[in-house]
């Protein structure tokens, strides 16, 4: 895969020419980095404490839920929608890549969220 990068994106990642030796030492840091970040996230899913945190902090974000906001008078509001709809685009992000990683245990959360809790 390769890329052109434009000026500011040298700057960023430090490549100093348009050297397909160097652009391509950069782009397989990325891959390192992106497997990384991924192995990290699936290790973290493993977790059961690690689950039940961060589909508290979804479900806090609207996630999984319906996007309309109201204003402090209890009616429909436009600029709270859309507040509302940032955060569940954002809880949404996490999710998909939470997915993407470990489906398996992506589907697991929603399934243990769900449970009831044992008294």
């Amino acid at each position: 895969m390769t890329e052109e990068y434009d000026a500011a994106e040298r700057d960023l990642l430090n490549i100093s020419t348009d050297d397909p030796a160097q652009i391509a030492e950069v782009q397989k840091e990325r891959e390192l980095e992106l497997k990384w970040r991924r192995d990290l996230l699936a290790s973290l899913m493993q977790n059961p404490y690690f689950r039940r945190w961060l589909m508290e902090k979804l479900s806090a974000m609207g996630t999984f839920e319906n996007a309309f906001g109201a204003g402090p008078t209890g009616f429909p509001d436009p600029l709270a929608t859309w507040f509302a709809a940032g955060r569940k685009s954002a809880g949404w992000d996490i999710w998909e890549e939470i997915d993407g990683v470990a489906p398996d245990l992506a589907s697991l959360m929603r399934r243990e969220a769900s449970a009831p809790e044992a008294a």
